[in-house]
């Protein structure tokens, strides 16, 4: 009533500015809040675009880093980057915990890539710990990686668990999952 436009769309506008001086934790629980405003929406135009709109930073960032890694794998060894990553999941988990099956659009946009991040680090943490390094397993690097591979998981878990149509979304997600996770699991060491 007496809006120019919803209160979402003008969140969205502003959100640049709104998160500048968020901490990332603070960033989270604002983007799982504006997905609550979008999982609200009963326009299913509206909502997918209110939700590109909400991912476009993270989603710019990520084509970045992916971008980056196409022309060197190496930049994604890099922790700086590593802690990148790990924080534009995390924003995609909040996202995802809110919206449910409207997520299903950007789960879909990262998904293969997010999957190939998850094997790489997966055989960057096998790899540090067969070099028999002591106590490899415990050095901040690879506990950044784990974090990362543990984000992974917790989005898909967090997407499916939401998802109504279960199914459909199963058929969709499980097979590409099923080396990349399963075969992971198989292949590291205890």
């Amino acid at each position: 009533v007496g809006e120019n436009e919803p209160f979402v769309s003008e969140l969205l506008t502003s959100l640049p500015t709104t998160i500048v001086d968020l901490e990332p934790h603070q960033i989270h629980t604002f983007y799982e809040s504006v997905g609550q405003m979008i999982q609200a929406e009963s326009d299913p135009q509206k909502r997918d675009e209110y939700l590109q709109r909400l991912m476009g930073l993270p989603n710019q960032k990520w084509a970045e880093i992916i971008g980056q890694a196409h022309q060197s794998v190496n930049f994604l060894k890099d922790q700086d980057v590593i802690r990148i990553v790990l924080n534009i999941l995390q924003t995609n988990t909040s996202v995802a915990s809110s919206l449910g099956t409207y997520f299903l659009s950007q789960i879909s946009l990262i998904f293969l890539d997010m999957l190939n991040v998850y094997r790489m680090y997966s055989e960057l943490i096998s790899t540090s710990i067969a070099e028999g390094v002591p106590y490899a397993s415990k050095t901040s690097y690879v506990k950044l990686l784990r974090s990362v591979k543990r984000e992974t998981l917790k989005l898909i878990e967090t997407f499916l668990d939401k998802a109504e149509d279960q199914p459909q979304i199963g058929k969709q997600f499980v097979p590409p999952m099923m080396d990349a996770v399963l075969g992971d699991y198989a292949r590291n060491l205890p």
